[in-house]
Parts: structure tokens; C-alpha cells; sequence
């Protein structure tokens, strides 16, 4: 989870959505049975590549250490 910066900005975009599983134990805790299981997805994630315009990001770092920098897609320069 971000907590800062423009992953913190784009937390809700960054990690895709989250799987869930519900299970069934004994009573030593071991896993009897899986009941229901949703699988994490990362459709619609953005991973770090998230365009966005460079004042933005550099807004979303305001008072944090680090870096903002810009890349063109096509040509990586």
C-alpha cells in the first residue's frame, strides 16, 4: 500500500483489486476446505507507468523525499 508520494496519489489505480478466500479449519487451525475463493485481479492497475502530467506528480510529492521524472513512451528519452 502507498503511503506517500504518487503511490499514495494513485493508491486506488496502483493495485489492481484484491482476492479473498474463505476457508474452512479444524480445530488445530489446519485448512479442511476452501469455500469460497476469489483470485486478485490487476485489471485496470496502472502499475508506475500511470501517465500523468509531470506538475501532478510533482504536487503528489510536495514535502516528501524523492524523485519525479518523465519519460516519452514511444521513444523512452
Amino acid at each position: 500500500m502507498g503511503r506517500s508520494g504518487i503511490e499514495r496519489a494513485y493508491q486506488d489505480v496502483l493495485g489492481g483489486t484484491p482476492g479473498n478466500l474463505v476457508v474452512v479449519v479444524d480445530a488445530f487451525g489446519k485448512q479442511v476446505s476452501a469455500l469460497d475463493e476469489e483470485p486478485p485481479s490487476l485489471d485496470g492497475a496502472a502499475g508506475h507507468t500511470r501517465p500523468c502530467p509531470p506538475a501532478e506528480a510533482a504536487e503528489a510529492m510536495a514535502g516528501q523525499v524523492g524523485a519525479v521524472f518523465a519519460l516519452d513512451r514511444a521513444t523512452a528519452r
